[in-house]
């Protein structure tokens, strides 16, 4: 299968299950992306649209989690009625068909780079903390995409801890499957590919 290095999203994977197509290759991290995760997340009131004829008595409409990849925020709402903006990267790391073992060196490098810049982020901000996000493709069991995604999340969140010495307090991991998907199973495999991934998510 091709590596689409010419599209920004693909940045991480997630291989799904047996039989599905991956990447042969670990595109090479580029390390000043990372400096997006300097960034604190920050609270804003989000812009209400509402028709002057029903002035305030309009209910907000019903928000949830989604991903701004434009601006590389995940996009939380909040009960009193802001929402927290947190910066994320697409990690570039593969994975073995069906398990948790870094597909190359490349990867393993990848994890490194990472792990020198949440150590330097939290050498200033000691309070700092984030989130590692496994993501799946549609395609293929949702139960297993789940399972798979969370073993990767938690394998990348191991070796971060390790190489960072980030206490897990403050480097947790989440295998959302193919929650947040962007892509149908029935989608070429290289729009797929862009939802098999990796996230690295500041959540303070």
């Amino acid at each position: 299968m091709k590596i689409l290095s010419t599209l920004f999203l693909l940045l991480g994977v997630i291989a799904t299950g047996p039989g599905i197509a991956y990447a042969q290759k670990t595109e090479a991290l580029d390390a000043g992306k990372l400096d997006h995760l300097r960034n604190a997340p920050k609270v804003e009131t989000p812009a209400l649209d509402v028709p002057k004829s029903l002035g305030a008595a309009l209910a907000p409409p019903p928000k949830t989690i989604h991903y701004d990849e434009a601006k590389s925020v995940k996009i939380v709402p909040r009960a009193n009625g802001t929402v927290e903006e947190q910066p994320f990267v697409p990690i570039p790391i593969l994975f073995k068909v069906n398990s948790d073992n870094l597909l190359d060196a490349t990867s393993a490098h990848n994890v490194r780079l990472l792990a020198q810049k949440l150590a330097e982020i939290r050498r200033s901000d000691p309070a700092a903390s984030f989130v590692i996000e496994g993501h799946a493709s549609a395609e293929g069991n949702e139960e297993k995409n789940r399972e798979l995604s969370s073993l990767r999340a938690r394998r990348i969140q191991a070796l971060l801890g390790d190489l960072s010495e980030t206490p897990e307090s403050q480097l947790s991991a989440l295998g959302l499957g193919e929650d947040f998907a962007r892509h149908g199973a029935d989608a070429p495999d290289h729009l797929l590919q862009e939802d098999r991934r990796v996230l690295v998510v500041r959540t303070k």
